[in-house]
């Protein structure tokens, strides 16, 4: 039983390595394009820079100057001019735009603002692709800045900086839902479209193996339901699940079918446990039962150890399932009755907010109760394929199995329990939908076994 339950220890200790290891598909643009968003986000009549300029005079440091503010404007308006000059502002080339329209408060300096030109001169730099040109410009007209003629009360303290740079940082992390394979804007947000091979490049091979077709899958999926609303994003969900089923069952169907043969065989191993009643105990009776056992198993065509190459193939498309639910960035957009479906389960149950809670709180025993059946049915199925051939009350070898199977199988829904409420809301909805195609499978492939368990012998 120890040996089982390391197993199970270093299976949930390596889910949560490899969760980690899932990593942001955010592109440079991506970020630049968030900071604007989360520079301008207003929390009690408050914009976020205004916070924070407010919070850091408060401290008695230096905050920049509204001349520091309009040069570093002239210097983004001169820089979009320079090198994105024939680059297009609703239809217009920026070569043929005024730069007095472009910092003149109207429709062009609105539309300008939420350029993705803006973003990337503002909070990186020109033409760039790398996440290491973050705050490139802007430190650069620091220092400028002081050449040109401004003062250091001007420009203002670097605790204020280093305090900017930590809040609109942090409020970039937070944001993972960013794959989609197409440009495109997402509950407010402007995202660049990732191809496979900017994520094998960029990203890492797991992701560009797994987790990007997955996401990709149900971004064109939503696309196409569209016209459904949220309905079309759950049936998105619905058809990937199956699709992933469908694909793991294709990769694993001889190591399924094998250890369907283990179950059908249950009677069997039940008649050896009964053989030698004192195995658990008596080295004799354990080696000799292990002997026939596997005698069994070879007479039969079964590998005793599909399981585990089962496991083998499912756990790193369980991660890839997790990164694409997380990362998808149609699912910004997904809602149901007020609660993101890329929202964290746990989270929005402990931090209730009405109706949003209410649902992820019924989500969450929904996928709870069909995973707790999954897992119970198949060990219930052959706890009554046993019972049939030995009664099993007086033999201790056979007891003591039962009850490490049934030890192991609370454990791992436990696990699983917890871990369901560290996942997004599609998530829990995948696992819901899983839950069920198994219990579905569980139930055919008992009924084949049945069918077939004369044959072994």
């Amino acid at each position: 039983m120890k040996k089982n339950l390391f197993k199970v220890g270093l299976l949930f200790l390596g889910a949560l390595v490899l969760t980690g290891c899932t990593k942001s598909f955010s592109t440079v643009q991506d970020k630049a394009n968030m900071m604007i968003v989360y520079e301008n986000t207003k929390v009690d009549d408050k914009t976020t820079m205004e916070t924070i300029i407010s919070s850091v005079k408060d401290k008695g440091y230096y905050v920049p100057s509204e001349n520091y503010f309009n040069y570093v404007e002239e210097k983004i308006v001169d820089n979009v001019k320079t090198n994105y000059a024939s680059a297009t502002l609703n239809g217009i080339a920026y070569s043929d735009i005024s730069k007095e329209s472009l910092l003149t408060a109207g429709e062009t300096r609105t539309n300008f603002v939420k350029s993705n030109e803006y973003a990337i001169i503002k909070y990186a730099k020109e033409k760039t692709n790398s996440l290491d040109d973050l705050w490139y410009n802007y430190d650069l007209w620091r220092s400028e800045a002081l050449k040109d003629g401004l003062t250091l009360e001007d420009v203002g303290s670097n605790y204020f900086f280093n305090e900017m740079k930590t809040s609109f940082n942090n409020y970039a992390n937070t944001i993972t839902a960013t794959i989609t394979p197409v440009d495109g804007v997402f509950d407010g947000l402007k995202l660049q479209g990732k191809g496979w091979g900017y994520t094998f490049t960029n990203v890492g091979l797991i992701e560009g193996l797994l987790v990007w077709p997955i996401a990709a899958l149900l971004y064109y999926f939503a696309m196409a339901f569209s016209s459904l609303g949220v309905g079309g994003i759950v049936l998105s969900i619905l058809l990937v699940t199956i699709i992933v089923r469908g694909l793991l069952l294709l990769l694993t169907f001889k190591q399924t079918a094998s250890q369907q043969k283990i179950t059908a065989l249950q009677p069997q191993i039940a008649k050896l446990q009964e053989k030698y009643p004192h195995a658990d105990t008596n080295q004799y009776e354990k080696q000799a039962m292990a002997q026939e056992q596997m005698e069994l198993y070879k007479k039969n065509n079964v590998n005793p150890f599909s399981m585990f190459i089962v496991l083998l193939v499912q756990f790193p498309v369980f991660i890839a399932v997790w990164g694409a639910m997380s990362g998808s960035a149609v699912l910004r957009e997904g809602e149901l009755w007020g609660l993101r479906l890329s929202a964290n389960t746990g989270s929005s149950i402990i931090h209730w907010t009405g109706t949003p809670s209410v649902v992820a709180l019924v989500i969450f025993i929904i996928m709870a109760i069909a995973q707790a059946v999954s897992m119970l049915l198949p060990q219930f199925i052959q706890k009554k394929k046993t019972e049939k051939v030995a009664k099993l009350n007086k033999n201790p070898t056979a007891a003591k199995t039962n009850n490490q199977m049934m030890i192991m199988n609370i454990v791992m829904l436990v696990m699983i329990i917890f871990t369901g409420t560290q996942l997004p809301v599609a998530m829990s909805i995948y696992w819901i939908i899983t839950a069920l195609i198994s219990l579905v499978q569980s139930l055919v492939m008992a009924h084949i076994t049945n069918r077939k368990a004369k044959n072994y012998k």
